[in-house]
């Protein structure tokens, strides 16, 4: 952030450090828990707080770049960005809390602490950040657009002197005219998915399917072979063995009682001197998990569909819903080619990135309406286009930015932290680049479909009453 917005963006970096701060105190506060999935929270919480000022940011430049000055600039540049960062962290609260309702264990830690950066974010991303611009604007900045955002005092024009808008980043891209790969390249992806799924099902956890699971940890070797031979010893089924470093994962099929679980742990501890802990799905668990599963995401994006819908119109809204069903599905056809395993964390993160993908797409659908509202002419459906790519343009470098913000947070995790979490930072690392695109190249463009024949539509006839009526004047009669 400093790299692109100068000082600007080292404030963020000071506000980003206190934001870190205070969520870990108000966790600790309410006496929580830090599990893996909270960290991971954390961490994508990090890179949708930094989306709050790159929007913030952003603003301020287009404001530079129409002739404002720095102070004038930071104003119009802090308030036309709020709704945008209120919009985008209402959706991201909503699927949290439904995540939390619904949820089980480890989903309500990533909820709990969802929760808690959507807050911490509104205060220290949005409160703060913009405190501290308007504090330091006012004193040497004025005239140092370069060092106070990253502007070139030449790229400013000179409005006393007639000069228009200089810098209008990527204003030959044809952002409309894209939607076609992209949707092609999904199409073949969710294809191959829906095949493979027909064909081998998905690798399916414990968490979805009744058995159990049974993970040692332990200094000696293990290999894939000497456990099989163990498991028919002790009459058990195995579905899928994971030797990892010196942690081990057995699942298998058998619903272990109190006995069970005793002698498989003796027989364990004794042959490899490990510590085992085993995890037990019943049927009945089962199907409450994906009763559960199904719930979370249906009422997530019914949620969002009202939300977008009262915000903004209900062609916004399909638009919103076609990009985050397209997102899911892109989710699920990747984990089905790789046969990473499904489990209750792959439903977290798809209730993750359906916050995420609406956020992006709240961004974009906000300045189409902003740039509407300032067209008063009759609109025609090649004016709507033209509108909307420029909407477009304007929120590129922003959507950018903050991809490769949070893409850079889950690639961390995926390198550094625990590969109890791996599939689920996978998981997350597709639904984001399948989010960034979709919100620019099809939520858009099925947004234009609706509108467009929204203008073909006559205006209904207002009924007139008899009391709405108004007396003629005739001179010399009634005047």
């Amino acid at each position: 952030l400093t790299f692109f917005y100068h000082f600007s963006g080292f404030i963020s970096t000071i506000c980003m450090l206190i934001y870190t701060i205070l969520v870990f105190g108000v966790f600790w506060t309410i006496g929580g828990v830090l599990t893996l999935p909270g960290i991971a929270a954390l961490i994508l919480g990090i890179g949708m707080a930094v989306d709050s000022n790159v929007i913030t940011f952003s603003r301020i430049k287009d404001e530079l770049y129409k002739g404002k000055s720095v102070e004038t600039a930071c104003k119009l540049g802090t308030k036309e960005s709020l709704s945008s960062i209120i919009d985008a962290n209402i959706t991201t609260l909503l699927v949290a809390i439904i995540m939390f309702i619904f949820g089980e264990s480890s989903i309500k830690g990533y909820a709990t602490m969802s929760i808690i950066t959507v807050f911490v974010t509104m205060f220290t991303m949005v409160f703060l950040t913009r405190y501290l611009l308007n504090l330091f604007v006012k004193t040497k900045f004025d005239n140092r657009p370069n060092l106070f955002i990253g502007v070139s005092k030449n790229d400013i024009p000179d409005l006393n002197k007639g000069e228009t808008i200089k810098v209008e980043p990527f204003k030959k891209v044809n952002f409309i005219s894209k939607t076609k790969f992209f949707a092609t390249f999904s199409i073949i992806v969710i294809v191959v998915g829906a095949v493979l799924v027909g064909v081998k099902g998905f690798n399916l956890g414990v968490d979805f399917k009744s058995g159990s699971d049974i993970a040692l940890v332990t200094s000696e070797k293990v290999n894939k072979t000497e456990i099989e031979k163990d498991l028919k010893e002790l009459n058990l089924t195995s579905t899928e063995i994971t030797i990892a470093d010196e942690q081990t994962d057995i699942l298998i099929s058998n619903v272990l009682n109190d006995t069970e679980l005793k002698t498989v742990k003796n027989y364990f501890k004794t042959k490899y001197n490990a510590s085992v802990d085993i995890g037990v799905i019943s049927n009945v668990v089962k199907q409450d998990l994906i009763k559960n599963a199904i719930y979370s995401v249906l009422l997530s994006l019914i949620g969002i569909i009202i939300y977008v819908s009262i915000r903004f119109k209900f062609s916004y809204a399909i638009g919103g819903i076609v990009a985050l069903l397209h997102d899911v599905l892109m989710m699920f056809a990747v984990f089905a080619i790789t046969r990473l395993e499904v489990n209750t964390m792959f439903i977290a993160a798809v209730l993750a990135i359906i916050g995420y993908s609406i956020n992006d797409t709240i961004v974009c659908f906000d300045r189409i309406r902003e740039n509407l509202k300032q067209y008063d002419k009759k609109l025609t459906k090649e004016k709507l286009k033209e509108i909307v790519n420029k909407s477009l343009q304007e929120t590129f470098t922003r959507t950018i930015v903050t991809a490769l913000t949070t893409i850079f947070c889950i690639i961390g995790l995926m390198l550094f932290g625990p590969k109890d979490i791996f599939a689920f930072d996978t998981a997350m690392l597709v639904g984001s680049i399948a989010g960034t695109y979709s919100s620019i190249f099809i939520a858009i463009n099925i947004f234009l479909f609706f509108e467009s024949k929204n203008l073909n539509k006559t205006p209904k006839a207002k009924k007139v009453y008899k009391d709405d009526v108004e007396e003629k004047l005739v001179k010399g009669v009634n005047c």
